[in-house]
């Protein structure tokens, strides 16, 4: 690869990167805000059944089993989630990792010999994210098929 070559593939892959961390704080930003406001929704539920002002549970509790249902699947949602988030953001993140090194090579053989060492890596990462996935989904569901107070 010649140098001007090279120095526009690591530009462009800056900008990737630089746009991959914007989109990724701006949906962590957007997930914040719906869980807010889905608190909020909660909240002024238990506010038009009365339940904020004394007469229902204290402390901010489930007002009734429909609520503490959606209260938990919402938090099993949330886990899983959280699993599938942080496994896309260390797969890109390692992307990333790779083009930046695979532009360095000094020639094809050496290019070949990251690009294998890539993808060994890759598939056992993949392998590992999907266990932990299985695993949290897993307990997860047996979390949530064990709640005595079912709607």
């Amino acid at each position: 690869m010649t140098t001007e070559g090279r120095r526009l593939a690591e530009d462009g892959i800056t900008r990737a990167r630089t746009a991959y961390e914007r989109y990724a704080e701006a949906g962590e930003i957007a997930l914040n805000a719906f869980e807010t406001a889905t608190g909020r929704v909660v909240a002024g539920m238990r506010t038009l059944s009365g339940t904020a002002q004394g007469d229902g549970p204290a402390g901010g509790a489930p007002a009734n089993p429909y609520e503490a249902a959606a209260a938990r699947n919402w938090a099993a949602l949330r886990k899983v989630a959280g699993c599938v988030l942080v496994a896309s953001d260390t797969n890109m993140r390692a992307g990333f990792d790779f083009a930046e090194r695979l532009v360095q090579a000094r020639d094809a053989q050496e290019a070949l010999s990251l690009q294998k060492a890539y993808l060994r890596a890759q598939a056992e990462r993949f392998a590992s994210q999907m266990l932990d996935l299985q695993r949290t989904a897993t307990e997860v569901t047996r979390d949530l098929a064990q709640t005595p107070d079912k709607p």
